[in-house]
This record gives C-alpha cells, sequence and structure tokens, in this order.
C-alpha cells in the first residue's frame, strides 16, 4: 500500500489508506492516514497534495467511529 497523496515529512510513518467521515455531508471521503513524527504523537489525516489539506488530532477514532489513540 502507498500514499495516495504527497506528504511534506519523511519522517511521519504512512499507515495506509482508510476511508473517513470527515464530516462533511456525512460521505466517507478515501485519505492516507499518518502517525505523526511530533513530540506530542497524534496521527494525520491526508486529504490532498495541497499543502494544508490535513488534519492533525491526537484521537484519529472520531473520523473513524473507533477509538484508536496515539
Amino acid at each position: 500500500m502507498k500514499p495516495q497523496f504527497k506528504h511534506d515529512c519523511d519522517s511521519c510513518v504512512f499507515i495506509g489508506n482508510i476511508f473517513s467521515n470527515l464530516g462533511i455531508n456525512d460521505a466517507k471521503v478515501e485519505v492516507d492516514l499518518y502517525r505523526s513524527c511530533e513530540i506530542t504523537g497524534g496521527f494525520i489525516l491526508r486529504m490532498s497534495n495541497e499543502d494544508n489539506d490535513y488534519i492533525s488530532t491526537p484521537n484519529v477514532g472520531k473520523y473513524l467511529g473507533v477509538t484508536l489513540r496515539a
């Protein structure tokens, strides 16, 4: 499995492509999921190649309907 979208940090760890409900019209979209390299941890959901088209969160579960914590 490979990332769909360009990510500007080589230290973040790509986990996989997932379908996520980002709260937009209850539609699920495919995103790239990363484990953040930041000292505070967390996850990154990348939606496109645009620099600012991502969500950084300590609890990605709210976007997946499960509980996953950094």
